[in-house]
């Protein structure tokens, strides 16, 4: 009984010392990219710069309360493969032998996954948007004039959902693997699911047609190829 306490509480001081070193990365990682902020705001503010719209800020915080944000979620988006470093090395002792190639496989695929859709939405889901938003009723005399704490809200959130959706992939292979879901069920489901991406591509995409049909369109092909991919692991 002793030995058992003694290996759970280092397990537990174990798990401690590792959150505490993730916890750190952030802090140092926020601070690191609030001073190098004017390059981030440069690669932001790429999707914009085609629409030549100048972004403004309404309060005398908003700029720096806007900055600090996005230091925080860059140093937290940079972080994040040591973060998962970090819970590998802590969750890879437990696993079973059998188990340890599927672990270091879905630990390539999930941030590699989580990459591609904020690729997808940098280059082509948010420059979409925008140019609906600005050609929108672009013959009467009202004029742009977006503020730069709503702008970084829309594109932080948008890079997130996209990289999220992009996981859908990985959690329909998981459950066929571990036998919870058939590849036959989800083939038969088509249409059903066909109906719930056009549900959650209105929802998570802006109140536009381009940006739900892309979103759409990439979510469907995705989960045809989660079936394909799901006979072959069966």
């Amino acid at each position: 009984m002793a030995l058992l306490k003694a290996g759970y509480f280092s397990h537990i001081q174990e798990l401690r010392s590792k959150i505490i070193s993730v916890l750190l990365s952030v802090v140092v990682l926020t601070v690191i990219c609030f001073i190098f902020i004017p390059h981030i705001m440069n690669f932001l503010e790429f999707p914009l710069r085609s629409a030549k719209v100048q972004l403004n800020y309404f309060t005398p915080y908003e700029k720096f309360v806007t900055y600090m944000k996005i230091s925080f979620f860059a140093g937290l988006f940079i972080t994040a493969p040591f973060a998962l470093f970090q819970a590998g090395s802590f969750i890879y002792p437990a696993l079973k032998k059998n188990e340890r190639k599927y672990f270091f496989l879905f630990a390539f695929l999930i941030p590699m996954m989580f990459a591609v859709g904020i690729v997808f939405a940098y280059f082509i889901l948010i420059p979409a948007a925008f140019r609906f938003f600005i050609n929108f009723a672009s013959g009467d005399n009202v004029q742009p004039m977006w503020g730069i704490g709503e702008y970084f809200n829309l594109i932080l959130s948008m890079l997130f959902i996209s990289g999220v959706i992009f996981q859908v992939p990985l959690f329909l292979l998981f459950l066929i693997k571990i036998g919870v879901l058939k590849v036959e069920t989800l083939a038969k489901l088509r249409k059903y699911i066909i109906v719930l991406i056009a549900v959650l591509a209105g929802i998570f995409t802006p109140p536009d047609m381009m940006s739900m049909i892309l979103m759409s369109v990439s979510l469907y092909l995705l989960f045809e190829l989660s079936i394909i991919i799901g006979r072959i692991i069966r």
